[in-house]
């Protein structure tokens, strides 16, 4: 498959996640978006809760707006895992503050 000629043509991921905190060792993913995008396309989206195992505390829920009742309902991280690998597959990944998404994803 050739290469594409301008960064505009290749597709791209935009990954934002949400957490219980602000660390990767001691805090856990609680929702996962991406947006597979082409320019100015969107090809593709990607939304997932994630449960914690745990309550979440009054600030996150603030913050977050994301209720108990949610992530109660939710899958695991290790459910969710590998359906969000698909959907990235070899495609590069941009955000906002990334390291930090790619420190819980790590």
């Amino acid at each position: 498959m050739p290469q594409p000629s301008s960064p505009l043509e290749q597709a791209w991921v935009s990954l934002d996640l949400e957490t219980t905190g602000l660390s990767a060792e001691e805090d856990e993913i609680i929702e996962v978006g991406a947006v597979k995008f082409q320019g100015q396309n969107t090809l593709d989206t990607f939304q997932s809760f994630v449960n914690p195992g745990r309550r979440l505390d009054d600030f996150i829920k603030n913050y977050t707006g994301i209720t108990q009742e949610e992530v109660d309902r939710a899958p695991s991280f290790s459910t969710v895992a590998g359906k969000l690998a698909s959907f990235i597959g070899s495609d590069p990944i941009v955000g906002h503050n990334l390291a930090f998404d790619l420190g819980f994803l790590s």
